[in-house]
């Protein structure tokens, strides 16, 4: 095993769960509010990466990585989360912690997601044509109140959601953007809690 994704729904790690485990590179947590990290997780582990994706930091953590990890490993944290990291022990001991790469997406570029982090930024640039509105379809749900202040050259003109399945969840958001400056200029939205797939 060389890399493993703990999902959300754990809410404890036991100690020394990955003990000695050489051959796992690369762990990702998608942490919620009551994770608990215990002793000696990783001790002696061959991990180079964390990733703890995520909307929180864990609970608490009574874990000790052990000084060879935090300067041999990278931690990966969400963006909206990295000066908490920072400034909080034990993560605030890692000698190299970095950002979780945002995901930009293009207009007429296809896009397959291969890792999922819960938290991860996601931009997408629009080239506005030269007509008077576009539209735009996103493949989940989302408030009005997640995007009416991410646009620099458009305004909403309306906005459509779906249950496709009758679920009572809504499936697709289609909204129409109208451009409000007469040339190229994209159009950035910023998703930081949705899994894109």
């Amino acid at each position: 095993m060389t890399s493993i994704t703990i999902p959300n729904s754990v809410t404890y790690i036991d100690d020394e769960s990955f003990y000695g485990c050489t051959s796992l590179k690369k762990v990702t947590i998608d942490v919620n509010k009551d994770l608990q990290i215990f002793k000696k997780v990783f001790k002696s582990s061959g991990l180079v990466e964390l990733v703890m994706s995520g909307e929180t930091l864990p609970k608490s953590t009574n874990d000790d990585f052990a000084d060879e990890l935090y300067n041999t490993i990278t931690l990966y944290v969400p963006s909206a989360l990295y000066d908490e990291y920072c400034s909080t022990s034990p993560w605030s001991k890692f000698k190299n912690i970095k950002k979780i790469p945002p995901v930009n997406l293009l207009d007429g570029e296809s896009f397959a997601n291969e890792e999922q982090y819960n938290g991860q930024e996601i931009s997408y640039t629009r080239t506005f044509t030269n007509t008077s509105w576009q539209a735009l379809y996103i493949p989940f749900s989302m408030s009005y109140e997640d995007w009416k202040d991410d646009f620099e050259v458009a305004y909403i003109n309306s906005i459509h959601q779906y249950d496709k399945d009758d679920d009572g969840v809504i499936d697709e958001t289609t909204m129409e953007v109208v451009k409000i400056k007469n040339y190229w200029c994209p159009v950035k939205l910023k998703y930081p809690n949705k899994k894109l797939g």
